[in-house]
């Protein structure tokens, strides 16, 4: 008889972090930042860090990829950014939205009071159902 076994990875601590930095860093670059979430795929057994930029309606998602590639992996010999972002983030692990797009309308309707950010697992945010997602409070980064 067959047995099935969820196997759910685990949010750490290091991805946490790792997502502040890479906001704050884009922050620094003057990329605006709408939201910005881990977001977790059964499908894929992954947490996707997400961020919903202006600049993919203004510009396309390429250039908003090209944004974060250039802080997570800086060309050149001037690499000053954290080391970090090269051992725990890679462009695959990371998705550009739409500030409009309705996963982020309803992310954004979540209140976060004065956490620097809230995770919640299988849940009902807005009009949209998450498996598992991790919200960060961008005010604290102000």
């Amino acid at each position: 008889m067959a047995e099935e076994t969820l196997v759910r990875e685990a949010l750490s601590k290091e991805m946490i972090e790792s997502g502040w930095e890479l906001a704050r860093a884009l922050r620094q670059r003057q990329v605006e930042i709408a939201a910005c979430f881990w977001l977790y795929s059964s499908d894929k057994n992954d947490w996707k860090l997400t961020l919903a930029l202006p600049q993919v309606e203004t510009d396309g998602p390429l250039k908003a990829y090209e944004a974060v590639q250039s802080v997570i992996r800086p060309l050149g010999p001037q690499q000053t950014e954290p080391e970090r972002f090269r051992r725990l983030l890679r462009l695959t692990d990371v998705s550009v939205l739409e500030p409009s797009h309705q996963l982020v309308r309803s992310i954004q309707t979540v209140p976060l009071l004065n956490e620097d950010g809230m995770q919640f697992k299988e849940s009902r945010l807005g009009d949209s159902f998450v498996e598992g997602v991790y919200i960060y409070n961008l005010s604290k980064l102000a």
